[in-house]
């Protein structure tokens, strides 16, 4: 947790000096903070100089103390504390208020010796993609895992059937040897009922079926699981690039001297990184269960 504290020093003999302070995470730029429920009340004078110090990890950067110039006016205005790259820089909006002016938003800018290690969670890194692209098997890998074996080719000779002359039974079989294959024919016919009600009706082969059924399904939906895990990726990547691309563009010092506003880049670098994170996730889960489901169907069959 990062401590700012604003200074303000109105103009006159016998001011007193007032201090807002805030709170914050992070070291990427334009960070924003929040402010102490406290100070929340407290006026920013129309005529005063401000200076802002950073506390974080005991170290303590400060910015040279500079004439605000508010003046009156009648809309939000924003103010920066801090000129050049190398140094801390402190963006702060003021809004109109009874008494003066309110504190309504504070952002900032940390220096560069902070900077020099980003942590995990400020921007999505590009290798993100190949991260959460080996989360999850692909489609062609997960559809061979499923595909059922065809069966192997029978080694045993064809046996001579007798078949059935009688309407309603002409579907039944019952396997002989060629040997025994005239006098079964004429059992058969001498005695049709006995023959349709011995003969065994072989059941159809189902052993398996719905398992693999099953395991095809879970296939299908890891493969898309995993598309929507990559492509979430993929824009978390150029996300994280588009907000680092307006880092630089802040470090740059604009000739204008207004302030770069890129709160909104990084917070959709953010909730792309989740949902990719998230599209992962996802993914691994179907894998998962499409490989136990072709561990289902591969022992019923």
């Amino acid at each position: 947790l990062q401590r700012l504290t604003l200074s303000f020093m109105p103009e006159g003999e016998g001011a007193q000096p007032l201090a807002i302070r805030a709170s914050g995470r992070g070291i990427a730029a334009q960070t924003p903070f929040i402010v102490d429920t406290v100070d929340t009340a407290v006026r920013v004078p129309r005529a005063c100089a401000a200076k802002a110090a950073l506390e974080c990890g005991g170290m303590v950067y400060e910015t040279e103390e500079v004439p605000l110039e508010l003046g009156v006016a009648s809309q939000m205005v924003w103010r920066q504390l801090g000129k050049f790259s190398t140094e801390l820089r402190v963006q702060i909006k003021l809004a109109p208020a009874s008494g003066g002016y309110a504190l309504t938003a504070v952002r900032v800018t940390a220096p560069p010796g902070m900077r020099e290690v980003k942590p995990a969670d400020a921007v999505p890194p590009p290798a993100l993609v190949s991260e959460i692209a080996s989360a999850a098997p692909s489609a062609a890998v997960v559809a061979a895992e499923v595909q059922p074996a065809s069966p192997a080719a029978s080694t045993t000779p064809p046996r001579e059937t007798v078949e059935g002359h009688a309407a309603g039974w002409c579907n039944v079989a019952t396997s002989v040897s060629p040997e025994h294959a005239p006098a079964a024919r004429l059992a058969a016919d001498e005695r049709p009922d006995e023959a349709v009600s011995s003969a065994p009706v072989p059941a159809p082969h189902t052993s398996g079926a719905a398992e693999r059924e099953a395991a095809s399904r879970a296939a299908v939906a890891a493969a898309k699981a995993s598309e929507v895990a990559k492509n979430a990726a993929k824009e978390a990547a150029a996300a994280s690039a588009r907000a680092v691309a307006a880092e630089a563009a802040c470090d740059a010092e604009p000739e204008d001297g207004g302030v770069v506003d890129i709160t909104d880049e990084l917070e959709k670098a953010a909730e792309a990184k989740e949902a990719a994170r998230k599209a992962a996730a996802r993914a691994s889960e179907a894998a998962a269960a499409a490989k136990a489901a072709v561990a289902a169907g591969t022992s019923a069959a």
